[in-house]
Parts: C-alpha cells; sequence; structure tokens
C-alpha cells in the first residue's frame, strides 16, 4: 500500500513507491530505492515536503509497468512536438535535433531493470501524433533489443520511427477514428500520400541514415505486396520492425482505423504474422505487450469479474486479477486476488 508521509518524519530506510522529482523533472531518488538517513536533509534543501512511500502492506491497486515515467514521456512528447512545429518544407534543420530525442529513448529504455524479461502495459490513447511518434518509437527500440539488433540500427529504427509519420502534417482529410475501407477515393489517395511527403521532405538530408529514410517512406509496405505506396514484398527489417509497431498504435490510437481494444489488436496481429507480417517479428512484440493492461476489466470463463491489476512477467497473456463480482453479479466484499499463473483452469474470455 502507498502512502504519503511528510519528510519531516522519516527515519530513513523507507521505501520510495514514486519517483521525487526537482522543479525541472530531474529524478532525486528514484521509486523502489531505500531513502538514506543522509538524504533527508537533502531533501528538505530541495523543498520537498512529502514522499510516496511503500508500507509493505497487501495492495490491491492496479500496478502499471509502463516504458517510461509520466514525466519523462511528456517531455519526449514536447519535444517532438516543438521540433515538428518549428519545421516547415524547406527548412529541415531543425528536425536533426530528432537524433537527440532518439538517443534520450534508447538510453532510457536500456535503463529499465530487466528489460528483456519485462511484460508492459500499454495504454490506448487519443491519436496524437506526437504521442504516436515517441510510442512507435519505443516500441520498435523494444522489439529490436529484444531480437538483439546492434546500436547502429536501433539508432537508425529510433530516428526513422520518430520522423515515419513526419508526412501526416500535410494532410487536409481527417484520418482519426476512421477505417481506410470507409474514406472516400479522394481521401484514401490524400491519406497514403503521407509516406511519399515524409519522404521527399528528407530524401536530401545527409545526416539521416538511407534505412531511416526508407522508414519514412516504406513503414506502410506488406511482406504479402498489399501495402504502400510501392506494394514491396521484400522489406528490410528494420522497415518490418516499424510497421508492426506503427500498425499496433495506429489501431489503438485509431490513426486511419477504428479504434480497437488491445486484445483485438493483438489478435489482429496474429491473424495477419504469416501474410502482412513475419511471424518473428510479431511474436517478439508480443512477449512483452500485456494482452490485458493493468486496469482492465474482465469477465472470467468462471463467469466472474475482475480487474487487472500487475502483470506476470514473461507471460502477458495471464496477468493477476482482482476479483469484484462473483458469477452472479454480486460484489465480492474481501476482493480475493486469483493470479491466472497459478490458476491454470481460469481464462479471460472478455473485457468489459
Amino acid at each position: 500500500m502507498v502512502k504519503i508521509i511528510k519528510v519531516s518524519e522519516l527515519k530513513g530506510n523507507e521505501i520510495l513507491a514514486r519517483d521525487i522529482l526537482t522543479d525541472n523533472y530531474r529524478i532525486l531518488i528514484n521509486a523502489g530505492e531505500k531513502i538514506q538517513t543522509g538524504q533527508i536533509d537533502k531533501l528538505k534543501e530541495f523543498g520537498v515536503l512529502e514522499v510516496y512511500i511503500d508500507s509493505g502492506e497487501n495492495s490491491l491497486q492496479e500496478e502499471e509497468f509502463t516504458i517510461f515515467k509520466v514525466q519523462t514521456e511528456e517531455l519526449l512528447k514536447n519535444k517532438v512536438k516543438n521540433i515538428l512545429q518549428k519545421h516547415t518544407y524547406g527548412h529541415t534543420d531543425v528536425l536533426r535535433e530528432m537524433t537527440k530525442v532518439a538517443n534520450k529513448i534508447i538510453d532510457e529504455i536500456m535503463n529499465i531493470k530487466e528489460v528483456q524479461e519485462r511484460v508492459f502495459d500499454i495504454k490506448r490513447k487519443n491519436g496524437s501524433l506526437y504521442d504516436h511518434l515517441v510510442t512507435v518509437c519505443a516500441l520498435s527500440i523494444l522489439t529490436g533489443l529484444k531480437l538483439d539488433l546492434s546500436i547502429e540500427k536501433l539508432n537508425d529504427i529510433a530516428v526513422g520511427s520518430l520522423l515515419h509519420d513526419i508526412g501526416m502534417q500535410y494532410l487536409n482529410n481527417k484520418y482519426l477514428d476512421r477505417n481506410i475501407s470507409d474514406f472516400s477515393k479522394e481521401e484514401e489517395i490524400d491519406f497514403k500520400k503521407h509516406t511519399i511527403f515524409g519522404y521527399s521532405v528528407l530524401s536530401e538530408e545527409k545526416w539521416l541514415s538511407d534505412i531511416s529514410k526508407k522508414i519514412v517512406l516504406y513503414h506502410h509496405e506488406m511482406t504479402d505486396g498489399s501495402g504502400y505506396p510501392m506494394h514491396l514484398k521484400n522489406i528490410p527489417l528494420e522497415i518490418e520492425i516499424v510497421n508492426v509497431c506503427d500498425t499496433f498504435d495506429e489501431m489503438l490510437c485509431g490513426i486511419g482505423y477504428q479504434k480497437h481494444k488491445m486484445h483485438e489488436t493483438i489478435e489482429y496481429l496474429k491473424v495477419y504474422k504469416n501474410s502482412k507480417f513475419k511471424e518473428k517479428i510479431v511474436n517478439t512484440f508480443l512477449e512483452f505487450i500485456a494482452v490485458f493492461p493493468a486496469g482492465t476489466v474482465v469477465i472470467t470463463n468462471e463467469g466472474e469479474t475482475g480487474i487487472v491489476i500487475r502483470q506476470n512477467k514473461q507471460f502477458p497473456d495471464r496477468p493477476i486479477l482482482k476479483i469484484v463480482k462473483d458469477k452472479n453479479g454480486q460484489e465480492k466484499i474481501n476482493n480475493p486476488v486469483k493470479d491466472l499463473l497459478q490458476e491454470n483452469t481460469v481464462f479471460i474470455e472478455e473485457t468489459l
């Protein structure tokens, strides 16, 4: 259970439940660390009055494990937003700053404890271009990392994915929460031009690698040739990785799709992993994506209603549930916990 304690009441050795940050978002002490007695006076000097402490008591609250801390994610999105808003046709120098953002994202991911074994909670968001670019970049890096790609290739993927939808800025038609199949012919043509618009902006930039440029142009190509703009089949691995991550986030956010639930999006990738997408990439990607993110309300095969409170490492479809209603719809008083890794006969049948 998380408790708020005044800094003046700290004795030392308390375990932090949340990061302690300065006004400019610099982390003083990380969540999960013990507060040392020598740090208490420092906290007072920085004007920190209260901290969140893990009391060690049993908690049934949802425990998310996200790729970025909230403050870090906001800083990254704002940086991407500022860069793109400064950019206009013919003035591409500012786009070079994306390499710094890419390096920051790579560093953040490399510093995640047990990153190779983690299952991450990914939530549906509002379809913001800046949010989408940062998310696709992070997911692509995680996938490349699990595929043991070199740091050079990870850098190419990071920069290319941060720029992959730059052409979206020049679209005239509304594309949020709408399936491409529902577009008029003119709207569809306009939407699909965003890959060419983006590439035309970046094609002459010497600081950008060829593969990063190709990510911008080809990130909607599919391995069966059904993609666009060139209907290619032989696609470099880096582009295939971004393609999977981009499709996943577009479906969740509703970019050229009606918004999908997490399990629907994952099912789509599974269905097409031998045609539109490379099977190895989809399988690798799905190893670290929680099928049922923390906070998801579910119905089990036993008819009970539960809330996902945390994930099991390396088992993205077998989370831990807090049961809130029995099979007759009656409220559970003590909210028993069911760990689906231990409860082998319990399955999630539906999300609400």
